[in-house]
């Protein structure tokens, strides 16, 4: 049985650094199945190894800055981005974002990373405070269905 791990990434003290946060908690309020693991992975850094390295398929929510209009989803896997010219970047404010951490497992485990998909928003406001902007709130039921479609997506492959 493959292990589902939702992760949400951000802050929620910089405002729409937290809709990854933000999401997570909607989603740790529903019924999942035993394999899918809904965690809050905050600004976790290396923090996060444990929770990828037990992960076969890996759903991340996080705020991702990629020239759109504020509160634009965006939805790519990890190797989708080139690391050289491309335009996209996963906020962070750690020294150490998630696509390294995704790569560091893969590499101290000689093997293949999870299948990882990741949904992003484009931020309006980045700034201490608590709270999302409130067009970038109104994505938390959009992102829940997308996430929910590709952890049923999964389930699927395995016949459950």
């Amino acid at each position: 049985m493959k292990k589902i791990v939702v992760l949400g990434i951000g802050n929620i003290l910089l405002k729409d650094e937290g809709i990854g946060i933000r999401v997570i908690e909607e989603l740790q309020k529903e019924k999942f199945p035993p394999q899918v693991e809904i965690i809050d992975g905050g600004t976790g850094g290396l923090n996060l190894l444990s929770n990828i390295d037990r992960a076969d398929v890996m759903i991340v929510v996080d705020c991702v800055q990629g020239g759109g209009e504020p509160g634009d989803i965006y939805e790519f896997k990890p190797e989708d981005i080139d690391k050289q010219n491309s335009g996209w970047a996963i906020k962070s404010l750690h020294d150490i974002g998630f696509l390294d951490v995704l790569n560091m497992s893969s590499f101290m485990n000689k093997k293949e990373g999870p299948e990882t998909i990741i949904f992003g928003v484009e931020p309006l406001e980045i700034e201490s405070g608590i709270g999302l902007n409130e067009v970038i709130e109104k994505k938390i039921p959009r992102l829940k269905e997308l996430v929910r479609e590709e952890i049923d997506k999964h389930l699927k492959k395995e016949g459950k």
